[in-house]
């Protein structure tokens, strides 16, 4: 599969092959002056050559640096490599610029003579060259062999020059060890430059506690985070719970410890991160709770700050559910300020979804800061009532830089220890903890939602979660709708819930360029594979990302658009909102086409409702000064 990380592969080995052939050429060109040339006129170009080639081969090891800071080559071979290179430039530049240039000419003058009196003569014979080319060949060995010559004849300033540029080597392969290249905003950093920025995990700290999004209202999960100072491993954490007041925000409920696990993030750069993931599993919906993660490290234990949320509807509420999100989240002011003027709008919200390209690290384990910075900033997030914010979150490219890129889930090195939302609900208690690296998964929320979050050829494959997409649709709306021995009746439609399904690639984009292409492209993949089963099983809305422009489409069915006004009840068709641009960069060309009702080049957030009394779903678009860019009723699909 092509990926980002071959594509990141392949445009450096294009860039090393641009530098050595530059290299290459303008020592021919060296050469080819010496050998056409008077001694006169050759100084001043020798002088220009060395710089060139000097001047490469300074390239050339910020090339193989980089290999280095991407982990593509060990540091050591990185230095190895670049140094053996080091040493025929600095002969070469001795050579031009040297005392003894003269000498050096008049060898390579002398060897020309004899290649074009010797060499056209044997050249003649073969019948495939001239004599010139002859001579010009004969002038290239007699240029290796002045330059060896100088080298050996000046040995302290051989040694000098050469010591000086493996130190210079030494010092690029050192400073860019570790390098960390993220986007939106764009920032480059070092294991140097990081260790002057600011950190928001402490050593020996407790971070970034916060919960996701559980399969119903019993149940959800809570992470935090601990820094050691030192290699040791906490000897134990715990995940505690208990019911709150939502005014004193005390416990008044007995505190419990819940089901969990801790991860060590043994694999990212220069940061001893241990994960706990604690599973809740017997809470009641609509409910104040107030959780605290702590970690028994050898230095003492350390508790996090309590984080106090109230848990979504259960299934028997007869409350409208209300939610915000968007996707390509800019870790900025921009992307805050859109969260913040949603927040404004619908002040109590009951969980906050992110569709995909959260932090824009690209799965470099050296880019745990920009992770940091995420989710510091998810945790200034606070409704009206004081209350946290629950988390929903699907995988971009941006969370395992590229498609596919890893073989082993567990490579995926901050989005699945960081985000893990996989839940079964099989109606056990003490059931095994279930696999936090499978991104994909599902909720029911109050007695009308049903939210399906898939991964779009990021981490896991598209064709592996149809039989995922297609039972949880059935499940979510109480009939299987390619069974005609199921009926529609009252009785089913009064429980049917509103189905919405978010992935990350849309699977019809509205740039006037798109930029996947190759196999591993996710849209074809998504219009193949979900959009027939989201057709065939009637699933009234999609939310796509990805592209940073603002879309509504048309209602469609198999592509095409239907005759179907928007807020008529029982709609023929799905129609797909999209493209992620929560705080991304906005004014992208869109593209004409058919089935676009609305498309602007914006940042915006959604504010969704789904009414209890009908099923039906309301959806505001607002931009980041708070102006209602678009809005649409939608409603269930009978038809």
């Amino acid at each position: 599969m092509v990926t980002h990380s071959v594509y990141a592969i392949a445009s450096f080995f294009v860039a090393g092959g641009v530098l050595i052939g530059l290299a290459t050429i303008l020592t021919i060109v060296a050469a080819v002056l010496i050998f056409n040339l008077t001694s006169n006129t050759s100084r001043v170009v020798a002088f220009v050559v060395a710089g060139l080639v000097t001047t490469a081969q300074m390239l050339m090891t910020l090339f193989f640096a980089l290999l280095s800071g991407y982990n593509f080559l060990p540091a050591p071979v990185t230095f190895v490599i670049s140094s053996l290179l080091w040493i025929p430039t600095v002969m070469f530049g001795m050579t031009m610029l040297g005392s003894a240039w003269r000498s050096a000419f008049l060898i390579t003058k002398v060897m020309k003579q004899n290649a074009e009196s010797s060499g056209g003569a044997y050249l003649s014979k073969a019948g495939a060259v001239t004599a010139k080319m002859g001579g010009f060949c004969a002038a290239l060995r007699s240029l290796a062999t002045s330059v060896f010559v100088v080298a050996m004849r000046q040995p302290l300033l051989y040694w000098i020059s050469s010591v000086a540029s493996f130190t210079f080597t030494l010092c690029i392969v050192l400073i860019m060890d570790g390098i960390c290249y993220c986007t939106n905003p764009s920032h480059i950093s070092t294991w140097v430059s990081r260790r002057n920025e600011p950190k928001v995990c402490l050593l020996d700290d407790t971070c970034h506690v916060y919960s996701l999004l559980g399969t119903n209202s019993s149940r959800l999960r809570v992470v935090g985070h601990f820094q050691a100072s030192d290699d040791r491993p906490p000897a134990d954490h715990s995940v505690t719970a208990c019911e709150a007041d939502l005014l004193s925000r005390k416990c008044i409920g007995p505190i419990w410890q819940l089901r969990s696990r801790m991860l060590d993030l043994a694999d990212l750069s220069e940061d001893r991160r241990y994960v706990a993931q604690g599973f809740a599993n017997n809470l009641s919906g609509s409910t104040v709770y107030q959780f605290s993660v702590s970690f028994t490290a050898a230095t003492g234990t350390f508790s996090s700050k309590s984080i106090t949320i109230r848990t979504v509807p259960s299934d028997n509420s007869t409350s409208d559910i209300t939610f915000i999100g968007g996707g390509d989240y800019h870790s900025s002011s921009i992307g805050l300020e859109l969260l913040s003027v949603a927040l404004q709008r619908m002040p109590k919200p009951m969980f906050l979804f992110i569709g995909g390209d959260l932090s824009y690290a690209n799965n470099l384990r050296t880019c745990y800061l920009r992770w940091d910075r995420y989710l510091n900033a998810m945790a200034t997030l606070i409704t009206s009532e004081g209350l946290h914010i629950s988390l929903m979150t699907i995988p971009g490219n941006h969370e395992s830089g590229g498609y596919l890129t890893e073989s082993d889930p567990t490579r995926y090195h901050f989005y699945t220890p960081f985000m893990p939302q996989f839940d079964v609900d099989d109606g056990q208690r003490g059931s095994a903890l279930e696999d936090y690296t499978t991104t994909f998964h599902s909720h029911a929320i109050g007695n009308r939602v049903g939210l399906i979050g898939l991964d779009s050829n990021c981490m896991v494959a598209i064709e592996a979660q149809n039989d995922f997409l297609r039972d949880r649709i059935i499940a979510f709306r109480g009939i299987d709708a390619t069974d005609p021995q199921q009926s529609l009746s009252q009785q089913v439609i009064n429980r049917m819930r509103f189905v919405i399904v978010m992935y990350h690639n849309p699977a019809y984009p509205v740039l006037t360029s798109f930029d996947d292409s190759g196999d591993d492209d996710p849209t074809p993949l998504v219009a193949k594979h979900w959009v027939p089963i989201m057709d065939a099983q009637k699933v009234p809305v999609a939310l796509e990302f990805h592209e940073h422009v603002y879309k509504r489409t048309k209602p469609l069915f198999r592509g095409s658009p239907v005759p179907f006004q928007i807020g008529a009840q029982g709609g023929a068709g799905i129609v797909f909102l999209g493209d992620g641009a929560l705080g991304v960069f906005k004014g992208r060309k869109i593209s004409e086409t058919d089935f676009v009702q609305v498309s602007k080049g914006i940042n915006y957030i959604n504010c969704l409702t789904v009414f209890a009394s009908n099923g039906s779903l309301r959806v505001e678009s607002i931009d980041e000064d708070g102006v209602l860019q678009d809005s649409a009723l939608l409603h269930l699909r009978l038809a």
